[in-house]
């Protein structure tokens, strides 16, 4: 099934500024605790949104309401919709070995990250 394109008319910044007030003001007050991970298509113009555990029906369940969305995307719970790259090799070792060697009497444990 091919997405028609929809032209963006907004900036960016003013896209991001409005999606994020949008979900900040009305939205995330109205989400329950089983929503975080999910992802939450917000129509910048309308309000509109639908939140779905995956991001592609989100979208499609709001174009249905609202078929020229200006659509932002935000995942409920996270600062991120995707996070890129990943943790490195070291970071892993750390991590594990913080959970398999007792730390010494007195010393501080820290959280990488």
């Amino acid at each position: 099934m091919s997405r028609p394109s929809i032209k963006r008319r907004y900036s960016k910044d003013e896209f991001a500024e409005r999606g994020d007030a949008i979900y900040e003001n009305d939205i995330r007050p109205q989400l329950q605790p089983d929503d975080a991970g999910k992802f939450a298509a917000i129509d910048i113009e309308s309000g509109m949104y639908e939140v779905d555990e995956n991001e592609l029906v989100a979208c499609d369940k709001l174009r249905v309401r609202v078929p020229e969305a200006q659509i932002w995307m935000v995942r409920v719970g996270s600062r991120y919709v995707h996070r890129f790259g990943g943790r490195t090799a070291r970071w892993r070792k750390l991590r594990v070995a913080r959970f398999l060697v007792p730390c010494p009497a007195g010393a501080k444990q820290h959280s990488p990250g």
